[in-house]
């Protein structure tokens, strides 16, 4: 298996640990990830015990069949998608031969885009940057790290 199948693998376990971690953190508790083809880091003050039982947990119920898990509606892919669209609207509206009105088209047309980025997002997800193929996947260990005032958990996971 090739790196960036690797990554979209361990991606796809990253946001299913974070959404089943979310309900059980005060709205204020920032929680990001970053995968690569080796595992993935969760940022954020959690305790390792509650990081490891959801990563064991997401890996159990996207091999039993549900694969929502692996989309998320907070997914970098989400942004990038939006501010792609934004950039190509707006680049086209300022090059229309009607400069009139330039400005709010492509501030119109800028909002819908990232009225949509969401939906679009989570296509893009689904076919180029997550997997939900998980069943050659296994967990080695979850590590804490502090660094500063920042914590990160590692989940080193490695494939059959």
């Amino acid at each position: 298996m090739n790196l960036l199948e690797k990554t979209k693998r361990n991606h796809g376990l990253e946001h299913a640990s974070i959404s089943l971690l979310m309900p059980y953190l005060p709205p204020s508790k920032v929680v990001a990830g970053y995968s690569l083809s080796s595992g993935f880091l969760i940022l954020g003050k959690i305790d390792t015990d509650f990081v490891e039982s959801a990563v064991n947990e997401a890996l159990s119920r996207v091999n039993q069949g549900d694969k929502t898990l692996v989309i998320s509606d907070h997914c970098g892919t989400n942004i990038l998608v939006g501010a792609l669209i934004t950039t190509i609207v707006s680049m086209a509206s300022f090059k229309t031969k009607r400069k009139r009105g330039s400005f709010f088209r492509s501030l119109s047309l800028s909002t819908l885009g990232l009225v949509f980025s969401v939906p679009l997002g989570k296509v893009v997800q689904k076919k180029y940057t997550t997997s939900a193929d998980l069943s050659t996947l296994s967990v080695i260990k979850v590590s804490r790290i502090d660094f500063l005032n920042l914590t990160f958990h590692w989940v080193q996971t490695k494939f059959e």
